[in-house]
Order: structure tokens, then C-alpha cells, then sequence
């Protein structure tokens, strides 16, 4: 694989071919004294790096919850080889023989992903304990070996790995770990591993090669997410890193002891949603941050007019490359085109703004509209519930909110009908959800939904 099959850095420009790719440093400088103490603030159980006897879950929850993984998550998280990994959970299930520090972490990174993804009512009649208790367990659990595995200092890829998966994953938990306050941690290690350098030029071994490559890409796209989560801007740098894109290939296609890659694959593979999520976040990169960023990073600065059309030509090679391999009949084949619908909507509606004229408002009235109705349509496939958490919750607030606003202002219209149906069905759902009715963001819908409805009321015959 070249770097200029990525595809991604020209796109800001006439087409959508690209003539390079480099990677990243973390923009918020982290010292070592600094990683130590976010590392040891996690737990008050002393890190000394050493293998450790740890309890594990009985073999059949540990059978099950390896299961869901591979059902659940690794199609959409792909981070390592899983056939390497059944070994490391054989060995877990029999407890004949001792992990290492950085094979219990990533053992319980697992676990808890696992837990995750799953309802209240699925964990208690497969694992018969509670969700919460679980997801509380292996938090401590995970937090402990994080400062027992000598994080700053150790060479183990699984160390980093476990910890990825943790924050990655930690996002959709409501009480998960501050992965914005970490991601920085997470970063720093992978520099300090040599991940943000292509293992191709470094002489590395192939398989070995390509572990890094994913592994890097996920810290990257952890990286986007968290900045956009929190209004600010990424931590990773543009100038230092030349990590090439993981290849389209499966696991069954790798082998640690290769010495040559396999044919690259022009079809759906294990690989295949984890790529598109890689390239729409690094896109977001370009068109969806601050000016300070743009400029730090050295990308194109343009109006909106023409990042539109750069979007446009985005989407056009997204789906020729990659999504129209999915078969829509398939559950993870339905569920990754809508996605990829979902982000690339999200694009238009962060990207950023030139003017605040009402065509504008008029525009993103319409990206908001068709947030929701994607996320409505992926509510409604049943075969596909058990990826729903991967709804971004901000993205959907974050719509419901500029609709409240629009309606405060605009009682008659063609689309006020239309942006009504809208609103109604994501403010139906979010408010089944009691743990979001605490936040900031939540009491100022519920206000804006009132005022929207006095709006509305107050027209002469509105229903």
C-alpha cells in the first residue's frame, strides 16, 4: 500500500487524489512528570510493572464475552489480530497459565467492551450480575493495571492496545473513564513507541507493521472525536507522523510470521468500517476545527462554498471505494452505509462557517433533518441493534438543539412541518434516556423545546 492510494490530503483541493500523508504529534506538550501523574492520579495501587495472579471471570462469562466482542465490537474497533488473541483467552478460560501484566489488561479491556455494548437485560441473563456492577469492576480493574503496567515505560503493545480499547470504548459509558483528559496519555505512548512512523520504512516485520498501523489510526480517530466532543481542537499534529492506513485485508489473510502482504482486497473485509471511520475522521481534520488549527497543521483554508463541494467529492470517493462493497441486506453492511451517511451529514454541519445568512441556517436546517432521519432508520433496523451505540448522543443533541433554536424564530414555512417531525422523534427518544437529563445541554433543550412550542402555539390555527 502507497501513501498515495490514501486518498485524503488533496481532497480540500480540485479532486480527490492525494500526493502525500504525514502524522502526528500532541500539540498539548506532555512531559513525563506530567503522564506519570495522570497515570498514577487513576488508582492508589503502587505501579510496579510486574506479572500479577488475577482473578478472572468464569470460563463460560469469559467464553460469552469474548463472543460478543468479536460480534459486537471488533467489526467496528479493529485494533488487533484476532486469531493471535484466541490464544491469549484460551489461556485465560483454563488459568493454567500466568498472563503478563499487559495480557490481564487487555483480557479486561474486553471484558468491559463487551459489557459495554450490551443492555441491562441482556448482561443479567447471560452473565447474571448486574451492568452497572460489572461496568464499575472493570473500570477499577482496568484503572489498576493501567498504573501497575508501568504504562510510561513499557515496550507492550497489548498495554497500549488494552488502553485504547478502554477509552475508545469508555466514550459510550455513561461513567467511563475522562477519555478526553487521556487521550493525550495515549498519544504520548504511541510516540514514544515509534507508532506515528510507518514500521515499512523502519524495517519492522509485516505483521508487526500492520498491528502498528491500526493501532495508530484508532489513536488518531479517538483523537478527532474527543476534540469535537469537547469544542476543541485535536492533539495530534499533521507534520510528524507518516503512519500509513491499515491495508483492506482480513485476519484470516495475516500471519505474525509472513513476509510478504497479501493481495490488497477491493471488497468488504474485517477491515473494511474501521478504514471509512480512519478517513472520515482525518477529513474532519481539514474542515472541522479551528483556524489555529488549520493553520498549525498547514491545511487549506477555504470558504464554505468550497468546503461543500470538497465534501461532495469526499462522499463520491468514500462510496466507490469503500461503502458500496456493503451489502445493505447485512446487518453491519446496513448499519456502516448509514453510518457513513451519518458523518459525512455531520461534516457539512461542522464544517466551518463563512457567513450566518438564512440560506445558511436554511442548509443546516436541512443536515439536521436528515441526522435524524437516518438515526430513526438505523433505530428501526432490528437486526441491527446491537451496534446503536455507536449513535453519537452529541451529534444527535447537538441537532435537536439548532432545530429548537430554528423553530424559535420560524413558526411557518415548508419545512417547519418537516423540522417538527424531526424534533418530536429525537427528543421522544432522548428523553427515555434519564441519565442525560442531568446534563447542561439537556435542561437547555427542554427550554427551547418550551419556547418552540409557545412559537408554534401562538400562530393563529397551528396544531
Amino acid at each position: 500500500m502507497t501513501l498515495a492510494n490514501m486518498n485524503v490530503r488533496n481532497t480540500l483541493k480540485t479532486d480527490t487524489s492525494v500526493n502525500g500523508f504525514s502524522a502526528s504529534t500532541c500539540s498539548r506538550e506532555i512531559s513525563s512528570g506530567d503522564e506519570r501523574n495522570g497515570i498514577h492520579s487513576l488508582s492508589d495501587v503502587p505501579g510496579n510493572g510486574q506479572q500479577s495472579d488475577v482473578p478472572h471471570p468464569h470460563a463460560q462469562v469469559i467464553s460469552f464475552l469474548w463472543w460478543k466482542y468479536l460480534e459486537v465490537v471488533d467489526p467496528v474497533l479493529k485494533i488487533f489480530h484476532t486469531t493471535s488473541i484466541q490464544r491469549l483467552v484460551v489461556d485465560a478460560i483454563s488459568g493454567q497459565k500466568g498472563l503478563t501484566m499487559g495480557e490481564n489488561f487487555l483480557m479486561f479491556s474486553i471484558y468491559y467492551a463487551s459489557v459495554v455494548v450490551m443492555s441491562t437485560s441482556e448482561c443479567f441473563k447471560e452473565v447474571k450480575e448486574e451492568r452497572q456492577v460489572l461496568l464499575e469492576r472493570y473500570r477499577i480493574r482496568l484503572d489498576q493495571f493501567l498504573s501497575l503496567s508501568d504504562f510510561m515505560e513499557t515496550a507492550d503493545l497489548a498495554v497500549l492496545q488494552a488502553f485504547v480499547i478502554y477509552l475508545a470504548i469508555g466514550t459510550y459509558d455513561v461513567n467511563g473513564p475522562d477519555v478526553h483528559s487521556m487521550v493525550g496519555l495515549a498519544v504520548g505512548r504511541a510516540i514514544k513507541l515509534g507508532l506515528h512512523r510507518d514500521g515499512e520504512g523502519l524495517g519492522v516485520p509485516l505483521f508487526e507493521t500492520e498491528m502498528r498501523r491500526r493501532l495508530w489510526w484508532q489513536i488518531c480517530t479517538l483523537d478527532v472525536r474527543t476534540a469535537q466532543d469537547h469544542r476543541s481542537d485535536p492533539c495530534i499534529l499533521e507534520h510528524s507522523f507518516n503512519t500509513k492506513l491499515p491495508a483492506n485485508i482480513s485476519d484470516v489473510s495475516l500471519d505474525p510470521d509472513m513476509s510478504k502482504y497479501p493481495a490488497i482486497m477491493h471488497q468488504r473485509t474485517e477491515m473494511l468500517f474501521s478504514l471509512v471511520q480512519f478517513e472520515l475522521e482525518y477529513f474532519l481534520r481539514q474542515v472541522a476545527f479551528s483556524d489555529k488549527f488549520v493553520q498549525e497543521n498547514s491545511y487549506t483554508a477555504l470558504p464554505y462554498s468550497r468546503i461543500r463541494k470538497a465534501i461532495d467529492l469526499f462522499q463520491e470517493r468514500i462510496q466507490k471505494q469503500y461503502i458500496s462493497h456493503c451489502d445493505p441486506s447485512i446487518p453491519l453492511g446496513f448499519m456502516m452505509i448509514n453510518l457513513g451517511q451519518l458523518v459525512i451529514e455531520k461534516m457539512r454541519l461542522k464544517a466551518r462557517k463563512s457567513s450566518e445568512d438564512h440560506g445558511r441556517n436554511q442548509e443546516q436546517v436541512g443536515i439536521c433533518i436528515r441526522i435524524s432521519q437516518i438515526a430513526h432508520r438505523m433505530r428501526a433496523h432490528e437486526k441491527g441493534q446491537k451496534w446503536l451505540w455507536l449513535l453519537e448522543r452529541q451529534l444527535e443533541l447537538d441537532a435537536l438543539t439548532f432545530l429548537l433554536t430554528y423553530l424559535c424564530g420560524e413558526t411557518e414555512g415548508a419545512n417547519v412541518e418537516l423540522t417538527w417531525e424531526a424534533v418530536n422523534d429525537l427528543y421522544d427518544y432522548w428523553k427515555r434516556s434519564p441519565e442525560h437529563h442531568f446534563h447542561r445541554q439537556w435542561t437547555c433543550i427542554v427550554e427551547l423545546r418550551s419556547q418552540a412550542l409557545d412559537a408554534h402555539n401562538s400562530v393563529p390555527n397551528s396544531d
